[in-house]
């Protein structure tokens, strides 16, 4: 990898591979906020889009090292969804720098809000939960079974990193006597391979307009569990119920509208039913 990207020079790596003038630049923007990628939003007078580098070293205050290729599979994700859900659901990707581990793609919709702080600040509409719950469901069940996805996202390489690794494994090591327990869930999940699973699937990275919702976020993609999409899901509601406690029957329905919409087939139902 030669470049590194940063908002000083984003501009002119956008304008040597002949996507944007230089002259037509409105903002640079860095958007700030993960820890496992370098994004940054260019604007122009008449577009706008989002460039995105995979690091290899996370900003936390540990070694935490991921495999960069993760971008790759991000783009095959949002490429193959992009032939299954609804137009408007995904951005679209512009350009791939194979050697630099940076792709580039089409913003959110503009005058979209990410659904986390609607959700913190007690803004909750059971029509979003509805729309999420759709749209999960909709991945799940195109991708259920499929032998060209499967083989095309069976490696799980960086879900492990980035999601097994840090919630799973990390905890194990800080609670020695629950380390088994924790262990086996964790080898039982991932030994189930039914579906494309996000793995991300969580209120900051879904952009909202007006009832239609907007995805972000694929690099941990892969055929798994889909019971993992729906536990992420409903933590991060379940967490905004203790941080908003007042209100907190609005996330609970928000909550059971989203599975009410997911429909949630228990693909693997005899395999769990054989671990028990």
């Amino acid at each position: 990898m030669s470049y590194n990207l940063e908002t000083s020079s984003v501009v002119d790596y956008l304008s040597l591979r002949g996507l944007i003038r230089p002259s037509d630049v409105a903002t640079v923007e860095s958007l700030g906020g993960g820890i496992s990628n370098t994004l940054i939003k260019v604007t122009t007078s008449d577009d706008c889009m989002v460039v995105k580098q995979s690091l290899p070293r996370l900003h936390v205050a540990g070694d935490w090292f991921a495999d960069q290729g993760r971008i790759f599979r991000e783009r095959a994700c949002i490429e193959t969804l992009g032939a299954i859900l609804p137009f408007g659901t995904l951005p679209t990707v512009r350009f791939q720098d194979a050697d630099n581990f940076v792709f580039v793609m089409s913003c959110a919709p503009a005058g979209g809000a990410n659904w986390k702080e609607q959700l913190l600040v007690g803004q909750v509409d059971t029509d979003v939960a509805e729309a999420v719950g759709a749209v999960l469901r909709l991945v799940h069940s195109a991708t259920a079974g499929t032998p060209a996805i499967r083989d095309q996202f069976i490696h799980d390489t960086p879900f492990v990193q980035l999601r097994i690794d840090p919630y799973h494994w990390t905890a194990a090591r800080a609670h020695p006597d629950l380390a088994e327990i924790i262990h086996g869930e964790a080898r039982r999940m991932l030994d189930v391979k039914t579906e494309l699973v996000h793995g991300d699937y969580s209120p900051k990275n879904i952009m909202v307009t007006g009832k239609d919702i907007f995805l972000l976020d694929f690099e941990v993609v892969h055929y798994g569990n889909p019971v993992f999409d729906l536990a992420f899901l409903l933590n991060h509601l379940l967490l905004k119920a203790i941080y908003n406690a007042p209100i907190r029957k609005d996330y609970f329905q928000c909550g059971q509208l989203f599975l009410g919409w997911v429909h949630f087939r228990y693909p693997s139902r005899s395999h769990w039913a054989s671990h028990h």
